[in-house]
């Protein structure tokens, strides 16, 4: 029976959770700042 490496490992998703939780709102923040800069060169 073959597992993905660390499936077993609910300690290396428990980190990769907590990461994208930080990261989420910084790409967000990212995202919007190339949305505003694109509108800032239409006009």
């Amino acid at each position: 029976l073959y597992t993905a490496p660390g499936a077993e490992d609910p300690c290396a998703w428990r980190i990769l959770g907590e990461f994208l939780r930080i990261v989420d709102p910084l790409v967000r923040i990212a995202a919007l700042a190339q949305f505003i800069l694109a509108l800032g060169a239409a006009c």
